[in-house]
C-alpha cells in the first residue's frame, strides 16, 4: 500500500511538472517580449544602483528623478518602460540581488 501511494505521488508530481512546463514555458519559445528593454536593463541597473542604495533610510531620490536620469541616457525608452525599469531595480535592491547585475558590487546591499 505504501509503495502504491509513493508511486501515485511521483506520477502526479511528474505530470504537474510537465503541465507547468507546457503552459508557462514551452520548449524553444522565448517568453520575454521586449528585447530592446532587455538590452538596456543592465546599464540601467548600473545607473540607478547608487540612487536606490541611498533611498534605504530616507527617500532622497524620487522616481521622477530616476526617470529623468534614464531619459537622459536612453532617449528611445517610453515612460512605461522607464517605470518598469525603476520598479524592477527597486525590487532587486530590496531582494538584495541588484549587486549581481552591476559591474561593481553595491556596498549598501
Amino acid at each position: 500500500m505504501w509503495l502504491m501511494i509513493t508511486r501515485f505521488r511521483t506520477v502526479m508530481h511528474r505530470s504537474l511538472d510537465a503541465m507547468t512546463v507546457n503552459i508557462y514555458s514551452p520548449a524553444g519559445i522565448e517568453r520575454r517580449e521586449n528585447p530592446r528593454l532587455r538590452d538596456v536593463f543592465v546599464r540601467s541597473c548600473e545607473l540607478l544602483a547608487p540612487f536606490v542604495a541611498q533611498n534605504d533610510n530616507v527617500k532622497t531620490f524620487s522616481n521622477f528623478a530616476m526617470a529623468h536620469v534614464l531619459t537622459a541616457h536612453f532617449t528611445q525608452l517610453s515612460s512605461a518602460e522607464i517605470h518598469i525599469i525603476i520598479l524592477t531595480v527597486e525590487k532587486l535592491h530590496k531582494q538584495n540581488r541588484l549587486h549581481l547585475l552591476t559591474a561593481q558590487p553595491d556596498k549598501a546591499c
